[in-house]
């Protein structure tokens, strides 16, 4: 009888135990119960646009691979020389020096490993493969070690195994890459594209040139980037990712390119950006998000420069959908005769224009204009006339004769559109373009001068008169012409008007053959909704925040070698409904077992 009882007692406490951990697990968060999380997982990737690893650089290797020649020697556990390869098979850290005339660094691990690699004084050849390409990881991390030089080099036939497989650049990685650090890396392919990821890829450091046939840098999935400086030239993208593009950084310097940055959502923090392209400088291009969004680009800081010397058919920044600039310096040259659109957006698909902040200077043609958005937060004069000489300079002062914003064009223009923090509506402006100059007083926020009626969404003149006045010859009759159009004159047909028009942000057929759609976007930044024209108030960045909490600086600090435990981080414990269920279905079936084990003893 003791026994019974001793066994029902013990079948009592298992059963609390097990209702206490169910209840436990099923209120963790609202109990404070943590839990470590991984947080370079990829579910993890859309609540941040970097994670701790990304940035860190300061971490000791379990093993060092020497390349040399034809060969490889390797010291420590996880690698081995395969040939003229090496190959990475294991989580871990990993250094890498030396010369590797015709192989490939490759990383074949585990589906879960995060691999760690130094490039510490690094040339690689490859003739027919990606010079470092990544068949399996979870993620992997390439650091330019500080003060080397780093060259990867692929050829410009790859092998029947690596076309199968889809190998298209010089790195190439199946999954999530990362490059940081303060070394320098040069890419050179003479095949497709430089660095070609089909997960995300998260740049956070290092002085890179990339140069290739294609895109320098082509990404599937999302792409952020910040504290490197980059150099492309490319012969299609110099940017290019199928989801979304995130520039919180750095410098970028854009040489040669069909287009320049090119996403479904691109968002430019911060940054020194200057692109020269033969098409768009930026284009935000597809129909429509994952969430079902219009296309965006939003600028809340930095400065953007985009050059076109060549285009005829060409817009510098060109969305789908939205545009929107928040704030920074916004420069667009292109020439002024032909299609050429500084600001072209996708008004025939119910997208806006808004200029909220910063200062603005848009200078491109006049036949195909878009006038900006009437819910713009801040004031803006778009001007079309008489087409002006490659290094006109651009003023524009206030009533008291102060200089807001100045800037000289590198390229002709016949129409220019300037915005700054200052202007403000029912305030006399005088625009000077070189000699000639005038003085307008603004009376909406999206204000026009020599613009006919029925473009975009502008419409008519925006109440300003007279015609723009040599400065030296005042009160010349024989301005520069451009002043408001007759009530009957015929303005040229708009995108929206004309029924064969292909929209300008899907781009014409690229060099490559590729038709540019869009892929998944399942790790993007939840965007945030842009698709009406109401309100004035800056869109909330990708992440739905109005700045990211965790958003780096573009100095590289200082870190230890990560453990396990600090390549995660600490999050509530969450369960999704399965896991609900499961726990609840766990504790019946301990219930009833204990039960019947109860009633078995109490039998027998």
């Amino acid at each position: 009888m003791s026994t019974n009882k001793h066994f029902s007692a013990v079948c009592a406490v298992v059963l609390a135990l097990a209702l206490i951990v169910t209840v436990l697990f099923m209120n963790g968060e609202k109990l404070g119960i943590r839990v470590i999380r991984d947080e370079d997982a990829e579910e993890n990737e859309s609540s941040q646009y970097f994670t701790s690893n990304d940035q860190n650089t300061d971490w000791t290797a379990a093993a060092t691979i020497t390349l040399s020649g034809d060969t490889a020697a390797v010291s420590g556990p996880g690698a081995y020389a395969n040939g003229g390869s090496v190959t990475i098979s294991a989580a871990g850290y990993y250094d890498v020096t030396g010369t590797l005339t015709d192989g490939s660094l490759v990383v074949d691990a585990g589906k879960n490993a995060k691999v760690f690699i130094r490039l510490n004084g690094v040339s690689i050849t490859c003739s027919d493969d990606a010079a470092i390409r990544v068949n399996q990881a979870d993620k992997v991390f390439l650091t330019l070690a500080d003060g080397t030089e780093n060259t990867l080099t692929s050829g410009e036939t790859y092998s029947a195994a690596a076309l199968a497989d889809k190998t298209d650049g010089a790195i190439f990685s199946h999954d999530d890459l990362t490059i940081n650090g303060s070394g320098s890396l040069t890419v050179t392919a003479a095949y497709k594209h430089g660095i070609a990821a089909n997960d995300s890829l998260r740049i956070t450091g290092g002085t890179i040139t990339v140069t290739a046939p294609s895109d320098t840098i082509h990404v599937n999935d999302s792409l952020h980037i910040t504290g490197a400086s980059l150099t492309l030239n490319a012969g299609d993208d110099a940017i290019h990712s199928d989801t979304s593009i995130a520039i919180l950084g750095g410098s970028i310097t854009v040489n040669s390119c069909y287009e320049g940055i090119e996403a479904l959502e691109i968002l430019i923090e911060d940054g020194d950006i200057t692109v020269t392209s033969t098409d768009d400088g930026i284009n935000a291009c597809g129909t429509e998000t994952a969430d079902g969004s219009l296309p965006s680009v939003t600028i809340n800081g930095g400065t953007v420069t985009l050059l076109n010397h060549s285009g005829r058919d060409a817009d510098g920044i060109d969305s789908n959908g939205n545009i929107d600039i928040n704030g920074g310096l916004v420069y667009i040259s292109l020439v002024g005769d032909g299609s050429n659109c500084a600001l072209d957006y996708g008004s025939e698909n119910g997208g806006v224009c808004r200029i909220n902040g910063g200062t603005v200077v848009a200078c491109g043609g006049s036949s195909m204009l878009e006038t900006m958005s009437e819910t713009s937060a801040q004031p803006s004069l778009l001007y079309a006339g008489t087409t002006q000489a490659a290094g006109t300079e651009i003023t524009l002062q206030d009533a008291d004769g102060e200089t807001l914003l100045t800037y000289t064009a590198p390229n002709s223009f016949s129409a220019v559109l300037v915005s700054c923090p200052e202007m403000q509506t029912g305030s006399t402006y005088t625009l000077n373009l070189g000699t000639a100059s005038q003085e307008v007083t603004l009376t909406q926020v999206a204000a026009t001068y020599g613009v006919s009626g029925g473009m975009g969404q502008g419409g008519g003149p925006g109440g300003m008169g007279g015609g723009m006045n040599d400065r030296g010859a005042p009160g010349d009759t024989d301005a520069m012409s451009g002043g408001p159009s007759d009530s009957d004159a015929t303005p040229p047909t708009p995108p929206d008007g004309d029924a064969d028009f292909q929209p300008s942000g899907d781009p014409p057929t690229r060099p490559d053959g590729e038709d540019g759609t869009p892929g998944d976007t399942a790790d993007r930044p939840t965007p945030p909704d842009r698709d009406s024209d109401t309100g004035a108030e800056p869109p909330a960045l990708p992440d739905g925040s109005t700045a990211p909490s965790d958003r780096p600086t573009d100095t590289q600090g200082n870190q230890t070698q990560p453990t396990e435990s600090q390549q995660a981080q600490e999050g509530s414990f969450t369960l999704d409904e399965n896991g609900k269920w499961l726990l609840i279905a766990s504790a019946a079936a301990m219930a009833l077992g204990l039960g019947i084990a109860i009633l078995y003893r109490k039998k027998g």
